[in-house]
């Protein structure tokens, strides 16, 4: 009979571990929302990392820290957090779109696309989304004009 007792103990136990870790990650997201919408960027960066170590499999704390880095211009960091926060709520397409704004970022219009095509496959009324894409064509459509010129002018210049 004990041993029922001891086993229902650490069953109740251990099953109460991730709903604590989940609430702890929420706080901590909380605190650094608040800590990052009164400017204090260093602190509110500490909180989604500790979100982060209390509950790992949070995409929400994984996109939050990475938000805090595309605003930073530390667009790696953004990238892998999105990427991780993409593992873990691959059916979310507001991920995808904010990764697809890092990537136009730094000016990788192809992989912007595909993210904004993946989010749109996932929602294909997301209105950011069929903004985002018809931004992304126009910027590439854009390139290729200043291209054709470039190497217009260039055969010009060289009979």
């Amino acid at each position: 009979m004990s041993r029922i007792i001891l086993f229902c103990l650490m069953l109740f136990g251990f099953s109460s571990v991730p709903a604590i870790a989940a609430s702890d990650a929420q706080s901590m997201i909380d605190a650094g929302n608040r800590q990052w919408s009164e400017g204090k960027i260093a602190e509110a960066e500490a909180s989604f990392r500790q979100a982060i170590a209390s509950d790992p499999d949070s995409s929400v704390a994984y996109a939050r820290i990475a938000s805090l880095y595309l605003i930073q211009n530390r667009a790696d960091e953004a990238i892998s957090n999105y990427q991780e926060a993409i593992m873990r709520d691959a059916e979310n397409p507001h991920l995808f779109l904010a990764l697809s704004i890092v990537y136009l970022h730094q000016g990788h219009y192809e992989m912007a696309q595909a993210m904004v095509e993946q989010a749109l496959r996932l929602n294909p009324q997301l209105k950011d989304a069929l903004k985002m894409q018809e931004y992304i064509q126009t910027k590439q459509q854009a390139l290729t004009a200043v291209e054709q010129s470039a190497q217009t002018g260039n055969s010009a210049m060289h009979p």
